[in-house]
């Protein structure tokens, strides 16, 4: 009779009801950040006062795919830095240029 052993890893909330299950353990604890970030943001929609008339269901939604999708938000946020350091670059060479000029070339 040929046997296995499998190790599973499940995750499970505070009050003990399993979330997943995952062969990897790495895998568990990606799910379980992303878990923790998806509360996080649900903690920010609801300090957000103009949110207050959205069901909490649709928020924790929300939440929770915008934890998912975090590697593609980060890449779309990351165009708002580079586009002020950018801007903050420029406006120094532009500084640093008009300072080098002579007054007769001002």
């Amino acid at each position: 009779m040929k046997r296995t052993i499998e190790v599973e890893y499940i995750l499970k909330d505070e009050e003990g009801k399993e979330v997943a299950r995952f062969q990897d353990i790495e895998e568990a604890r990606k799910y379980d950040r992303m878990l923790d970030a998806a509360d996080g943001i649900f903690s920010l929609f609801s300090s957000i006062k103009e949110l207050d008339g959205v069901k909490e269901n649709i928020k924790d939604e929300i939440s929770f795919q915008i934890a998912r999708h975090s590697e593609e938000i980060m890449e779309i946020l990351g165009r708002i830095s580079s586009r002020k350091k950018s801007s903050k670059k420029k406006a120094e060479a532009e500084t640093a240029e008009a300072s080098e000029k002579t007054p007769s070339e001002q």
